[in-house]
């Protein structure tokens, strides 16, 4: 599975998450990571909140790969790897960040129907054997989004990390409450 954000917050890897629980229909009991900055304060030696209640609501346990230990990695490097080797060596740009997404998932149907170095079966095959030690999904999608008071100027804008939207002139008030989520 893969998929590409224009960003690398926790909100863009929760929302990773769940596209991948969605396209698998189940949830791993145990999730490795490697270089997880985004979700998880190495210094501290915890996990971002947020990312907390997604592994909550998903019931999979995290785990974070010690710096400098390539034994606890497994295949994730050479994983990534192939992937980025065979969907963008020959074809770099496109006209969206759907398009190039699109693209990713051919190239990935096609990875996952292929037979891998010692391994048995294909992927496709492989994870319909895993699927029954995986969590079913949960009836209800994880809510991954962030609430944030936010304050109107005198043009009727508001900002949003950075990024301006226009208000209604019928928003008399000088703030208001903004939703956000991974892609809007």
């Amino acid at each position: 599975f893969g998929l590409l954000f224009l960003n690398q917050t926790s909100f863009d890897v929760i929302q990773a998450h769940i596209h991948f629980f969605n396209e698998i229909k189940a949830v791993p009991q145990v999730i490795v990571y490697d270089n997880a900055t985004t979700i998880y304060d190495i210094r501290k030696k915890q996990y971002n909140q947020r990312f907390l209640l997604c592994a909550t609501h998903y019931q999979f346990k995290p785990q974070v790969c010690n710096p400098a230990s390539p034994h606890e990695k497994g295949s994730t490097e050479k994983s990534v790897s192939v992937v980025r080797k065979s969907a963008f060596s020959e074809r770099v740009r496109f006209a969206s960040l759907s398009d190039a997404n699109d693209h990713l998932r051919e190239c990935l149907k096609g990875l996952n129907n292929q037979r891998v170095h010692r391994r048995t079966e294909v992927p496709v095959l492989l994870l319909e054997e895993e699927r029954p030690e995986m969590y079913p999904l949960p009836s209800l999608e994880f809510s991954n989004y962030e609430l944030r008071n936010a304050s109107i100027n005198r043009y009727n804008l508001v900002e949003v990390y950075k990024n301006y939207y226009s208000v209604p002139d019928s928003f008399c008030s000088k703030s208001i409450l903004v939703k956000i989520f991974a892609d809007r």
